[in-house]
């Protein structure tokens, strides 16, 4: 740990002492010799920089013995089109991500990095700062371990990788076989530690590099935490300055290990065992910190969930989807074992065998309850959904489910739906309103089917919706056959509203020109009708009146609108001025509702 906070000391030491600022170019080749300084995109440290940019910039150190280390504060481009990359090997024209906010150091002998920007001409932004720095190297060696990116945690016996970071302060590479070791202990004491890994690298450049360590936790520690020790030049091959910081610790939490697997997505073809048979198909999960590959998969029926009261185990055929991990079972009752018609309770268990005991094996279990029958048939209707507010003789979508099941092929079945007060099915005394063919193709079906209500019952009522009404079908379940749906049925009316008219007498003429807007706003079609349009001396429509035109409509939806705009041409000695033009809907009284 000293020699990370000796390196970071440093390089803000130098990073920090900025003696000069460099614009990027916007084309062709810049090289800046420095250990200094700051680097700005071309518009400086407060402009945006230039459109169509596209340059390099190669900076190196002031000395062999320095190596350039960047350090980037800020990026602010155009993403999809503006580009910084870094080239820590000096080579402007080899391969680099994007740069992103942090530190880069040259990983070359000439200690140099090249930059490179590019720009299009749609959009420009403030762009980049860069910190110039340098590390300096010296004329003896000296090795250490910068750091070491451990988990947290890790389970017994299984394999621990992860990369070690060193630092070689030299000012050329260390050749030869230089050993990394890495010790093990419950304790901070490396004396007294367990090695657990030993590689040699043939030879260290100068400055930061990685390498990849990897080995296996013993099994035979118990869980708790401990102290991984790395070290370098582990068999002190190589004369360095400082021999006390070759040595990077960090503790690691050794798990025991633990399988915790079970059902996923399980759904079992049905619940009726025709013949002893059902089928089910399901996904196995692990959420241990262990992967358990290994398991078996047990199935019983019993009168009871848990197995206590005449419990048989099942005959199992597990097959396997290689390309989706599902798995399908076949579930049947041996041949020796006899069950009376009932309800019972299929349990299946994953029981696993990896040697591993199982904490908790409450996700082991799937218990479902289960029909046992030689001749079993089920008819179910379900999710019905209609209309609430209905009025007569109009037709009305009704939706409902019907799921069945059966050992033998159902025909001529049909669908029934009665107008009832209850809830209650009574084929005497409810109203059939209509019977409708089902065709079932599969377990489960949704049907649409359209419903007339006969005038004359108004008021709250229930459709009951039901299958095999006449029970011609004999069924385990007989009380899932009608569902109610509850309905108001209005009562017929019809209202001929005038919503708007205009007038207009042309006297050249003698002729009365109108425009009569009106609306349906009963709940019911309104057959033909007549409309009458009178001279009144008051605004009081009289039998008296005097009709000086009439013309029919031919009837209305409810909530239609309707225009009429006739040109009336009055007889001779008619004068319409300083009356009162009354318009009479439905003037015959044909609708007289």
């Amino acid at each position: 740990m000293k020699q990370i906070i000796t390196i970071c000391l440093f390089v803000i030491a130098e990073l920090t002492a900025i003696s000069q600022t460099y614009l990027f170019p916007t084309s062709g080749t810049q090289t800046i010799t420095t250990c200094s300084g700051k680097i700005y995109d071309s518009g400086g440290q407060n402009g945006n920089y230039s459109d169509y940019s596209d340059a390099i910039m190669i900076v190196e150190p002031t000395s062999i013995k320095n190596s350039i280390v960047l350090q980037v504060n800020k990026l602010d481009f155009e993403n999809c089109c503006d580009h910084l990359y870094i080239f820590q090997n000096g080579d402007p024209y080899s391969y680099a991500d994007f740069a992103s906010i942090g530190n880069y150091s040259s990983n070359n002998d000439n200690g140099k990095i090249a930059l490179k920007f590019s720009s299009d001409g749609s959009s420009t932004y403030s762009g980049f700062e860069i910190t110039i720095g340098c590390l300096t190297f010296h004329d003896t060696a000296d090795l250490s371990i910068s750091n070491s990116n451990i988990p947290d945690s890790i389970v017994r016996g299984t394999i621990l990788t992860y990369p070690l970071n060193y630092f070689n302060d030299y000012s050329q590479a260390i050749p030869g076989n230089i050993s990394i070791k890495t010790y093990i202990n419950s304790k901070d004491d490396i004396n007294t530690a367990t090695l657990v890994d030993s590689f040699t690298i043939n030879s260290i450049n100068r400055g930061f590099d990685t390498v990849l360590v990897s080995f296996v936790i013993p099994d035979t520690l118990t869980e708790g935490n401990y102290y991984i020790f790395n070290k370098i030049d582990a068999n002190n091959n190589i004369n360095e300055r400082n021999e006390n910081n070759n040595i990077y610790s960090e503790i690691l939490t050794v798990l025991k290990p633990e399988i915790n697997i079970g059902f996923s997505n399980f759904s079992l073809n049905s619940d009726l065992f025709i013949s002893g048979i059902s089928k089910c198909s399901f996904y196995v999960t692990s959420k241990g910190n262990t992967p358990c590959d290994k398991w078996a998969f047990e199935g019983y029926l019993s009168e009871d969930r848990d197995l206590k009261k005449n419990t048989h185990p099942l005959n199992v055929e597990l097959t396997k989807n290689n390309y989706t991990d599902e798995y399908y079972a076949t579930l049947s009752l041996p041949n020796t074992t006899i069950l009376k018609d009932s309800i019972y309770y299929l349990s299946l268990f994953i029981k696993p065998e990896c040697g591993i005991d199982e904490g908790d094996t409450s996700n082991n279990w799937i218990k479902r309850q289960v029909i046992i029958s030689e001749n079993s048939i089920d008819l179910k209707i379900s999710d019905v959904n209609t209309t609430t507010n209905v009025i007569p003789n109009n037709n009305y979508t009704v939706s409902f489910n019907v799921s069945y099941k059966s050992h033998i092929t159902l025909n001529n079945l049909k669908v029934s739906f009665y107008l009832s007060s209850d809830t209650t099915l009574n084929t005497t005394k409810d109203s059939l309103l209509s019977t409708e063919d089902l065709y079932l193709y599969n377990n489960s079906f949704s049907y649409t089917l359209n419903i007339n209500y006969p005038s004359g019952s108004y008021g709250k009522y229930y459709l009951l919706c039901t299958i095999d009404d006449k029970n011609q079908i004999p069924e385990i379940n007989e009380k899932n056959n009608c569902v109610s749906f509850p309905i108001i049925i209005e009562e017929l009316y019809i209202d001929i509203e005038l919503i708007s008219s205009t007038h207009t007498y042309k006297k050249n003429n003698n002729t009365l020109v109108s425009s009569v807007n009106y609306k349906n706003s009963g709940n019911t079609d309104i057959g033909l009708f007549y409309i009458g349009y009178y001279l009144s001396s008051d605004n009081v429509f009289d039998i008296n009146d005097q009709l000086i035109y009439s013309e029919y409509s031919w009837g209305l939806t409810p909530g239609s609108i309707s225009n009429n705009e006739p040109s009336i041409i009055l007889d001779n000695g008619v004068n319409p001025v300083n009356k009162y033009l009354i318009i009479k809907l439905d003037n015959s009284n044909t609708n007289v509702v």
